[in-house]
């Protein structure tokens, strides 16, 4: 995380890694379906990464994400 929000993007990728099929899988309810699904996480993705500096390292990612 620390690595992350010290611009370290592969560290970021790691991170977002571990978190995508459940993004996937929410953004899909909330359209209803799966087209796109992989767009919505894909901005939401790069909006997260330029906002790492806004996230608290004492609470859990996922939620923020």
């Amino acid at each position: 995380m620390r690595r992350a929000q010290g611009g370290d993007a592969e560290a970021y990728g790691e991170l977002v890694a571990r978190h995508r099929a459940v993004a996937l899988r929410v953004a899909t309810v909330v359209l209803g379906s799966p087209d796109g699904a992989d767009d919505v996480v894909q901005h939401a993705t790069e909006r997260a990464w330029k906002s790492m500096d806004t996230f608290d390292t004492t609470r859990p990612f996922r939620p923020w994400f």
